[in-house]
């Protein structure tokens, strides 16, 4: 099979969908199997592809691994196959079918001579200038979080999951805070509401699942929202923290953590110590005297008991005025609020500990998911970032408590611009100190936006002219969308060994003094997860591509707008 026949080929099988009136997309290899067209490698197949959108005789955005999604015939491809590629009879036969599609939708008259003339409806001059609608009522209900995932969410989900998992099994020192930075509206609630419904579905006891979906490896965490933007004045933020922690225990939780303050307060213990010492007395008065020989043992002791220490309790307070027994057992038979009593950080984070280790019982992670801290300002939005950091210095905490922070990058690292003015290279450092993980949703290209359109407003493939299908890169990238390959070599896997290799490589062609340990890991780590997410998709990742990773990584480069697999790098490397 030479190119120019696979050329034809192509152009043939896209000019009978084009007649068939099937004008959705369609994958390049996918056009093949339908038509059983034959190519000897995916490189000749891309090159045939790339030479027919030189042309402009197709409209196709080809992809890295020798794939592409081919949008349609252009005029002049449907001209050149018109032209070069069909028969005379072919061209009859398409012209009556064409004649017999016009008569059944009215668009050609044929009277009792057999003449045929256009109706009246194709050639009014208001056909090309102007479309009339009629309007109808049409109230639905208003859908956001509750549009059915798209951009394949689901699996990118499913890969920031499991990198939660591993951050959740590590004994390391590291802060365990997690970023997911996009900008306002980009879908930053939306995306970590779907990770939270499939760690959900893991909590689901064994007999609500499938047989077959079990796995007793899974990690199971305690999911918690704040919104830090609703407490951001207050001067005590961790305070309403508590309170909101507290909130997501069960009762039962709530019950243990209730007798464990209660068992370990040192009034409680004085007050229980004086009540038996009166019960006690209240029995030697029984045993060794005749005043309550008509008096139940019970009721004795209880009275007596009752009458020493509220008379006790009374001299103690004519004596110095402190509280009354009544309120001592009220006061310490309560759970701590902090609503009236805003204490410090520190005064709090013993009874934040104390209820993680309730929460986190049976080997569960609290997730705290911090939501709205780019809708404060700038001075409060870092504050409230690097309060979540000091709090999880506590060892004790950080064992039980992964935070994951909600928030738009670009103002973040604005509000650090203003607290580092005069060390640029710091803002960088200080967010890569900050979070041990983070990722960012990439923008949204053409074919993404209807995505959404179609399953916010219910559309069904088949009921529009252009189906959209589902992916979580942007088609419109297409620098470097093509790479010439050796047919008869396959890909490398991108082992640890091949990572390896390539980061050294990279440290040789830079400076080394850029290249701090912690820069390294984040580096690693960045492109392993820039790794996972393609492979969900099954594209190929190229020397350059990552390169530019890298360089992303390391210094901030800003990705061409046009770079093909971009949302890769845009996802792995956020800042």
């Amino acid at each position: 099979m030479t190119i120019k026949e696979l050329k034809n080929d192509i152009l043939y099988a896209l000019y009978k969908r084009f007649k068939d009136n099937k004008i959705g997309a369609i994958q390049l290899t996918e056009l093949c199997k339908e038509n059983g067209l034959i190519y000897d490698s995916k490189s000749q197949l891309s090159s045939a592809a790339q030479s027919l959108k030189d042309s402009g005789f197709i409209k196709i955005t080809l992809f890295t691994n020798g794939d592409g999604i081919i949008m349609g015939l252009t005029a002049n491809g449907i001209e050149y196959v018109e032209e070069n590629l069909l028969t005379q009879e072919d061209l009859i036969v398409d012209g009556l079918n064409g004649t017999s599609k016009m008569v059944e939708n009215g668009n050609l008259n044929i009277d009792d001579s057999g003449d045929i003339s256009l109706s009246e409806k194709v050639s009014s001059p208001f056909d090309n200038t102007i479309k009339v609608y009629a309007p109808k009522e049409n109230i639905k209900t208003i859908k956001d979080i509750d549009v059915e995932p798209c951009f394949s969410v689901n699996e990118i989900a499913n890969s920031f999951i499991s990198q939660l998992d591993k951050i959740s099994e590590s004994q390391s020192e590291n802060i365990p805070m997690i970023g997911v930075f996009a900008p306002w509206g980009r879908g930053k609630s939306y995306f970590l509401n779907i990770v939270f419904e499939q760690l959900k579905n893991r909590n689901k006891k064994w007999y609500q699942k499938p047989f077959f979906r079990l796995k007793p490896t899974d990690k199971k965490y305690k999911i918690i929202k704040f919104n830090a933007w609703k407490y951001q004045d207050t001067p005590a933020i961790w305070a309403y923290l508590y309170e909101t922690i507290y909130k997501a225990a069960s009762r039962t939780q709530k019950c243990l953590l209730f007798f464990k303050n209660l068992l370990w307060s040192r009034n409680f213990w004085i007050l229980a110590l004086l009540i038996v010492l009166s019960w006690f007395i209240g029995f030697l008065f029984k045993t060794y005297t005749s005043w309550f020989n008509n008096i139940s043992d019970l009721t004795a002791l209880g009275g007596i008991g009752t009458i020493i220490t509220l008379t006790i309790s009374f001299a103690v307070t004519l004596r110095d005025n402190p509280v009354s027994a009544l309120r001592i057992i009220n006061k310490y038979s309560e759970r701590k609020s902090y609503i009236e009593y805003l204490g410090i950080q520190n005064a709090i984070e013993s009874d934040i500990e104390d209820l993680l280790k309730i929460l986190s019982r049976g080997k569960k992670r609290v997730l705290l998911c911090v939501d709205d801290i780019d809708r404060c300002s700038n001075e409060k939005m870092v504050n409230i970032v690097d309060s979540l950091r000091t709090v999880l210095e506590n060892d004790k905490i950080r064992e039980r408590l992964i935070v994951i922070c909600s928030i738009d990058i670009k103002k973040l690292m604005h509000g650090y611009e203003l607290l580092y003015a005069d060390d640029n290279s710091g803002i960088r450092e200080q967010i890569d100190k900050v979070f041990i993980f983070c990722m960012g949703l990439a923008g949204l290209g053409q074919s993404q936006l209807k995505e959404y359109l179609q399953k916010m407003m219910s559309i069904k493939n088949q009921e529009i002219s252009e189906p959209i299908g589902e992916t979580f890169f942007n088609i419109n990238r297409q620098t470097g969308a093509l790479y010439a390959t050796d047919p008869n070599v396959e890909p490398t896997p991108l082992s640890d060994n091949e990572i390896y290799n390539i980061i050294s490589k990279y440290i040789d062609r830079t400076e080394s003094t850029y290249i701090t340990p912690r820069k390294l890991r984040i580096m690693y780590y960045q492109l392993l997860f820039a790794n996972n997410l393609a492979s969900k998709r099954g594209v190929i990742l190229t020397n350059d591509l990552i390169n530019v990773l890298l360089n992303k990584s390391l210094k901030g480069s800003v990705v061409d707008s046009g770079q093909a697999l971009g949302d890769i790098i845009e996802m792995a490397v956020p800042y």
